[in-house]
């Protein structure tokens, strides 16, 4: 791993939550969304001119928006401000990138439907308040999934997982088939 010099936002850090790791070089930013059983390459770009105060920036691949990492109160700490959020995101450094991403994850009807269900698993927060048993969910979904299962039958087996949520944070973007799915609440309770 790259040195790891206190006071140089150089090296690889986790979110506290989400799933993401960043691996942040001299001119460059990846990251990758993590989970037990994945680790999935998710956006690289060209660090650019910071903002005061921050130690890196990047922009997003359109170029529209600029992610700053700012110190945090540590030397193993720092936060990535994310225009337009209502918080930032909190990092930690951690040694080098998960085991899972030793390996690509493959990119298989299955393997994604696996992936969806354990990132859902490990990451949203709301299943107790919303009296939803994931577990159940991705069991009886996961029969209607196969090796031949298309990518716009996939898109629907998962979007229908999550609609019933109606959480507009929740979201599905499959660009090779130019599909997207956005929950939305449309019952007057959060908790309904």
């Amino acid at each position: 791993t790259q040195a790891q010099q206190s006071g140089s936002v150089i090296g690889v850090w986790a979110t506290e939550g989400y799933g993401l790791v960043f691996d942040v070089r001299a001119d460059s930013v990846s990251s990758f969304e993590v989970t037990k059983v994945s680790c999935i390459p998710a956006l690289r770009a060209a660090t650019t001119a910071a903002p005061p105060g921050a130690l890196a920036a990047f922009k997003s691949p359109s170029g529209s928006v600029t992610f700053a990492i700012f110190p945090g109160d540590t030397p193993t700490r720092a936060r990535m401000d994310v225009p337009s959020t209502a918080s930032d995101m909190m990092l930690r450094r951690i040694e080098q990138k998960p085991a899972v991403c030793d390996n690509p994850t493959p990119d298989t009807p299955l393997s994604n439907f696996v992936v969806f269900a354990q990132a859902g698993a490990e990451h949203y927060p709301f299943f107790a308040e919303k009296k939803t048993d994931w577990a159940r969910i991705v069991a009886a979904n996961r029969s209607q999934v196969s090796e031949t299962t298309t990518p716009r039958q996939l898109f629907q087996i998962l979007s229908g997982m999550i609609a019933p949520f109606e959480d507009a944070h929740s979201s599905i973007n499959a660009s090779s088939i130019q599909r997207q799915f956005a929950g939305s609440r449309t019952s007057p309770s959060f908790l309904t």
